[in-house]
């Protein structure tokens, strides 16, 4: 089996326990960020293979650098607001804002 489709795989699975996990959002981070760990493995491959270049893959780790501190941050305060990271008390957040700021 080659590094191409092993990757493939990976990559596959990781999209389906996202589409899958529907309770907290910690967890859907995790996988959001082993999918972009797949992604950057795989972005790599193809850079080794094409040509020796590595700004690009410099790049797309700082956007998923940027991207894990992003979640980070909307996780903490998720957390200090309501306690909680489970994903039905976005839905009540959506009530709260709507008659808070009525």
């Amino acid at each position: 089996m080659s590094e191409l489709s092993l990757m493939l795989i990976l990559l596959c699975l990781v999209i389906t326990s996202f589409i899958l996990s529907k309770s907290h959002i910690l967890l859907m981070l995790l996988i959001l960020e082993a999918m972009m760990l797949v992604t950057l493995v795989f972005f790599f491959y193809l850079l080794v293979e094409v040509s020796s270049e590595h700004f690009m893959f410099l790049l797309m780790l700082s956007f998923t650098a940027c991207e894990a501190a992003l979640g980070l941050s909307v996780l903490v305060t998720l957390m200090r607001f309501h306690g909680n990271d489970y994903l039905n008390t976005i839905n009540s957040m959506k009530w709260y804002c709507k008659n808070y700021f009525q």
